[in-house]
């Protein structure tokens, strides 16, 4: 079957996020497959990355407070117009009133828990993706979005062609988290658990990669906990995230809500040791103490104790990495990509 022959995206940041990534390799396999796509966003620091694989970039700011939904809702219908767009892609809760007013087909990505209602045009909606089957029921139960319009596209990062290779450098293991920084993602945590580890004598350094409203309040609480040392925050431009994770040791995702993210399947994917807070996903994705270390959420002294036992013991560290990346492996084999999904609506426009 044919995919669209040309489709708008519409996003609200290009940031070092595993939202980004996953829209990275969603429009990557559109364009390898024919699709002109059109993104409009406000760019990033991965921005270049989009222009390489030929995407027009167009530029609108990104903020949609309630009065400007109308108004940015007209242009993006004469950008779609004028790009002769089949549907246009709107991504994240945030712009779910965009899409409502659109007055053409579209779809609506979620990539976080739902909260609150959300608005939609019940005619105009064709898809609803997500990740994962715990997000969907929120979406479904308190976002009041439709059933019958969920699509699920669990994260698929490429699987290296080999094992990324853990404490390479001895004295100098880095224990890094990555993604967009919100007030759900962790980071306080994060840093609460690396003071408590240098309090220990561990000589680790602790890496923040990621850019997000919370940024500012991080920095702040690394500064409070005496960590700015020891601490690296940093969203680099990189080719890809895997390279940026390669250079971690121990990859952690201590966010206390939603389910993990891009980045986490990735650093699993790498065969990196991970730990990941128990929350929504979490216990599907991975086993703990089998081939990740699950902790609970909002727990310091628990991240601090998991961490020092990783760090502690190198060969248990690498063989849950290793078992991490043959479970990736195994899982990618039996998931569908976006291929399908934009198939199924171009038959369902055809009438087929």
């Amino acid at each position: 079957m044919p995919t669209p022959s040309s489709i708008l995206f519409v996003a609200s940041h290009l940031d070092l996020s595993g939202s980004t990534e996953r829209l990275r390799c969603c429009i990557h396999s559109l364009a390898q497959a024919g699709t002109r796509v059109t993104l409009a966003t406000p760019g990033g620091c991965r921005q270049d990355e989009f222009a390489e694989v030929g995407v027009e970039i167009v530029h609108w700011r990104g903020e949609l407070r309630p009065w400007q939904v109308p108004f940015v809702a007209r242009r993006m219908q004469k950008l779609a117009r004028a790009v002769e767009a089949d549907l246009t892609y709107v991504l994240g809760a945030g712009l779910a009133p965009l899409g409502a007013r659109l007055a053409g087909p579209y779809v609506l990505e979620l990539t976080g828990p739902v909260s609150a209602p959300l608005d939609h045009h019940p005619e105009h909606l064709l898809a609803v993706v997500h990740p994962c089957r715990t997000l969907e029921e929120g979406a479904v139960n308190r976002g009041g979005l439709p059933r019958d319009r969920m699509r699920m596209i669990p994260h698929q990062p490429a699987l290296p062609a080999r094992l990324a290779p853990a404490f390479k450098r001895k004295g100098e293991r880095r224990v890094g988290c990555a993604g967009a920084m919100f007030d759900t993602s962790g980071v306080e945590v994060f840093l609460q658990a690396a003071r408590k580890l240098i309090q220990r004598g561990e000589g680790a350094h602790f890496i923040l990669l990621g850019q997000g409203p919370a940024e500012s309040r991080a920095r702040r609480c690394a500064l409070d906990l005496g960590l700015m040392d020891r601490v690296i925050f940093a969203a680099p431009a990189a080719p890809s995230t895997a390279e940026i994770l390669s250079e971690l040791d121990v990859f952690v995702d201590p966010r206390s809500a939603g389910s993990p993210g891009w980045l986490a399947h990735e650093a699993l994917a790498m065969g990196l040791p991970c730990v990941i807070s128990a929350v929504q996903g979490a216990f599907d994705l991975v086993e703990d103490h089998k081939d990740a270390l699950l902790v609970p959420r909002n727990e310091p002294d628990a991240l601090t104790g998991l961490l020092a036992d990783l760090l502690g013991d190198g060969d248990w560290a690498r063989k849950l990495g290793k078992r991490a990346r043959t479970r990736a492996r195994a899982r990618r084999a039996e998931q569908q990509g976006w291929a399908p999904l934009f198939e199924e609506l171009v038959a369902e426009r055809a009438g087929v």
